[in-house]
């Protein structure tokens, strides 16, 4: 947490990372049966989104981009969703 975005007048305050630790811990617990996992590329986006927004919008919006937008299994144990992402763009680079 204390790593995303230290040097901003959003994150890099003690209530800026106590949201950003809330929305986190939040998420986590709403997917706990989906296998998500925490990951420090979903602190930073989450982080990238409480900087544009208040601390319950910045919540829904990473349940959305995370959820319905990104590949499923982005963040669980095996990364399976970013191991697809990658195959498609190592198959795209080779073309």
């Amino acid at each position: 947490i204390e790593r995303v975005c230290p040097d901003t007048p959003r994150l890099g305050c003690r209530s800026g990372r106590r949201a950003l630790r809330r929305i986190v811990l939040a998420f986590l617990v709403r997917n706990r049966e989906s296998q998500v996992e925490y990951a420090p590329s979903l602190t930073a986006v989450a982080g990238v989104l409480l900087m544009a927004m208040e601390e319950e919008q910045a919540f829904w919006c990473l349940v959305v981009v995370v959820e319905d937008l990104m590949e499923p299994g982005m963040y669980d144990a095996e990364m399976r969703g970013l191991q697809i992402e990658l195959a498609v763009l190592h198959d795209l680079a080779r073309r």
